[in-house]
């Protein structure tokens, strides 16, 4: 009760601030250091690292929002969360963000390439933190005894595209107004959308 040496299951949940992880896949070794409001920051000696430390700290803090964007954007969630999620996952399988984000990482120059599957390195590399026991599962990820994967640059790709769908204005208005501009061109379309703030 005096605080010395206990740690509670809560306390084991958050990232590790203080010590070092060895961990595969840098080029050298690199520094995370937490402000005094938990913020990261990382310290490199290359872009690639940097990329690398970014992602490894996105899935300290946010192991399980990536697990279940990157189910959603696949059409998976059904899996852990029951036939309840099944018209969300056909939505997704429909829109294909998954099939989108595959696509792209082939179609993407050599630099972007490499910052992706940096930072995809990175989030495997917690995973792989948490696999091993070395770090705890976070809770909702243990409740609905979700399994996790190593991650891919094209998992980023499917989750931003996911991301941005949901950032869009109705789905009808948007096929409205692509009508629009097909018919009457963008000119002829402009009075037709809404006004900027």
């Amino acid at each position: 009760r005096d605080g010395v040496g206990v740690v509670t299951a809560g306390d084991r949940a958050l990232p590790v601030v203080d010590g070092r992880l060895a961990v595969r896949g840098l080029d050298a070794e690199l520094a995370i250091v937490r402000d005094g409001h938990g913020v990261p920051h990382v310290w490199a000696k290359s872009p690639r690292d940097a990329w690398f430390g970014l992602g490894f700290v996105q899935a300290q803090d946010r192991l399980a929002q990536l697990s279940f964007l990157i189910r959603a954007a696949r059409g998976r969630t059904a899996e852990v969360l029951g036939p309840e999620a099944l018209e969300a996952d056909r939505l997704a399988r429909t829109l294909g963000f998954g099939r989108l984000g595959d696509a792209q990482l082939l179609r993407l120059d050599a630099s972007t390439r490499r910052v992706l599957d940096a930072h995809a390195a990175g989030i495997s590399a917690w995973i792989e933190e948490v696999k091993s026991g070395r770090a705890v599962t976070p809770v909702p990820l243990t409740r609905l005894e979700v399994p996790l994967e190593t991650w891919s640059a094209a998992d980023s790709l499917a989750v931003a595209k996911l991301v941005a769908w949901g950032l869009d204005g109705s789905l009808d208005a948007t096929l409205v107004l692509s009508d629009l501009i097909e018919k009457l061109g963008g000119f002829g379309a402009r009075p037709f959308f809404p006004p900027e703030a």
